[in-house]
């Protein structure tokens, strides 16, 4: 009985910190400062100022944005712990502004990555040392860099980009060594699938290219719920 009303209590804590960052996100995303959303020298469309809407509409994204944050910070609990539910979901909402800004304006904030590089602090009671996060940030820096040097190898451009390599490094600082490759492989095999996909759609060219972030916000997801679980660290 005792255990039950425990466990009932970590999981109103884990709905009502998920209400108020669902919410939240599309009030912040609304908010963020415009240049957060530049490139140098790049100029801000009204869209990105905000002058004629939002930049994501309340409903019914604050609802979806609530739903995905309970239903998995409430698995983490029954499966993990309240304070793994809770670290996991900061990342993850930190991950979900950097999936938009990347999806709407093709850029991933720089102060985002900041945010969860500085996270990772968190993350300390669940590595057996903080070399693994080290050695993960510099993991996802390499693997990325390669990639980078691959792509413009082949393509004469620029496949990923620096925003895409800093937040790989910065997830490495969370997740690990083993996460951060764990998240490449399914991040990889995720934008495959969906690429092939577009393609036999006749929806987009070989020329085409997608941006990264929301097969690595799928990809973090999928791995903080039932790989660490699982022990494949």
């Amino acid at each position: 009985m005792e255990f039950t009303i425990y466990l009932l209590i970590k999981i109103a804590i884990v709905i009502i910190l998920s209400f108020f960052l669902g919410n939240g996100i599309v009030v912040l995303f609304n908010h963020i400062p415009y240049k957060w959303f530049l490139n140098d020298g790049e100029e801000p469309t009204k869209e990105i100022l905000g002058v004629e809407r939002q930049r994501i509409a309340s409903t019914p994204w604050k609802w979806i944005f609530v739903g995905l944050f309970g239903a998995t910070s409430v698995y983490m609990v029954i499966t993990i712990s309240l304070v793994y539910s809770i670290t996991v979901i900061i990342v993850m909402n930190l991950l979900l502004i950097a999936t938009i800004s990347d999806i709407k304006y093709g850029i991933i904030p720089d102060q985002i990555n900041i945010f969860i590089a500085i996270s990772a602090v968190g993350f300390f009671a669940f590595h057996d040392s903080w070399t693994n996060q080290l050695y993960g940030a510099i993991a996802g820096l390499v693997i990325l860099l390669l990639l980078y040097g691959v792509g413009k190898l082949i393509y004469k451009n620029d496949a990923i980009g620096g925003g895409d390599i800093k937040m790989f490094a910065s997830l490495g600082l969370v997740l690990g060594i083993n996460g951060i490759i764990m998240v490449f492989i399914l991040s990889t095999f995720l934008s495959a699938i969906h690429f092939a996909y577009l393609l036999a759609r006749k929806i987009i060219t070989l020329k085409d290219s997608r941006p990264m972030m929301p097969y690595i916000f799928a990809s973090y997801i999928i791995y903080t719920l039932f790989l660490w679980n699982l022990n494949l660290v």
